[in-house]
């Protein structure tokens, strides 16, 4: 509180607390001026912050942080309705790979998802971030990390086939055919259902399904229990990071945790589109709805694999 006001105190207050604990100089905000930075420069690369403000401090202490260099500064409302609560968020991640985890980390994973968080995830392309598929808050999150439009639906990601038939009972034959000749590969494909989702997973009559060649992450998924919503780790418009090291810093301080492992692909052709040196190549996004009233399956983005290439593969299948 400020100077000034120190006089107002219950005497209780007054005589019984240290002064040091009170003052806040002639604004009331000499403290924070004091902690936020130091606070930025103690805590690790996406370390937090949450500090309890006085009515009417938090636009001046989400101010604060900012110039300290916290890359995510949310101001939030105290149990009387009053935005008494401002949360930094440092750039960067803590980072770890899936074995490191013991049960009792990998527990608290586990409950960060159900209760909204994002997580960095190695694929068998390139890096990404998901949520899980079913937690409104984590959805949210997920496309507020990207900055994705609401018009770009996220696909899903699934530790297996069968894993994909369980969670879509209406799923094609036709579809499901290719998908187990194909998968786990660099694809995405976009299959017909209507099973009930959280708005921005898909369509409400389509859905994008992955299973990546990446034994680390069909690991991690299967460890998980749920699918996760996922999509690249960059800002839209912004180049594909092929690894964790070429994330932005700024989009992993949406993760709570972001998982390392060397990217693997065991089964990519040896065939790939062309692309920048060095940038990471997306999923080649095919579309098997027309399979199901005889019609050809549709190239929408060619990537990891040529469209000619995966066109030729899928009819091989009769």
């Amino acid at each position: 509180m400020t100077s000034a006001d120190l006089a107002s105190l219950a005497p209780d207050i007054r005589r019984f607390e240290p002064v040091s604990a009170l003052d806040g100089g002639p604004d009331g905000l000499s403290v924070f001026r004091r902690l936020v930075p130091q606070a930025a420069g103690a805590l690790r690369p996406g370390g937090s912050l949450l500090l309890e403000v006085g009515d009417g401090q938090a636009a001046a202490v989400a101010a604060l942080a900012h110039d300290a260099g916290f890359a995510i500064v949310d101001v939030h409302r105290d149990m009387s309705q009053k935005e008494r609560i401002v949360e930094a968020t440092l750039s960067g991640a803590f980072v770890a790979a899936p074995a490191e985890l013991d049960d009792p980390w990998f527990d608290l994973v586990v409950n960060a998802l159900a209760a909204g968080a994002v997580i960095g995830v190695p694929t068998d392309t390139v890096y990404g971030i998901g949520a899980r598929w079913d937690s409104p808050a984590g959805v949210r999150r997920l496309f507020a990390a990207k900055g994705r439009p609401p018009d770009q639906p996220v696909a899903v990601l699934f530790p297996s086939v069968d894993s994909i038939e369980m969670a879509l009972p209406d799923l094609g034959p036709e579809a499901a055919k290719v998908m187990r000749a194909l998968l786990p590969g660099p694809y995405t494909f976009v299959v017909s259902t209507s099973v009930p989702r959280q708005d921005l997973v898909g369509t409400a009559d389509s859905l994008g399904v992955r299973v990546p060649a990446q034994p680390v992450l069909l690991e991690l998924l299967s460890s998980l229990g749920t699918p996760l919503a996922a999509t690249s780790a960059n800002r839209t418009g912004e180049r594909d990071p092929a690894s964790l090291g070429e994330v932005d810093p700024a989009v992993l301080a949406h993760c709570s945790l972001a998982f390392s492992a060397p990217r693997h692909l065991p089964d990519a052709p040896k065939e790939r589109a062309a692309g920048p040196p060095g940038r990471g190549l997306a999923s080649t996004v095919v579309d098997l709805r027309p399979l199901s009233t005889g019609g050809a399956p549709l190239v929408i983005r060619e990537g990891a694999v040529p469209a000619s290439e995966v066109l030729e593969r899928i009819s091989a299948l009769g």
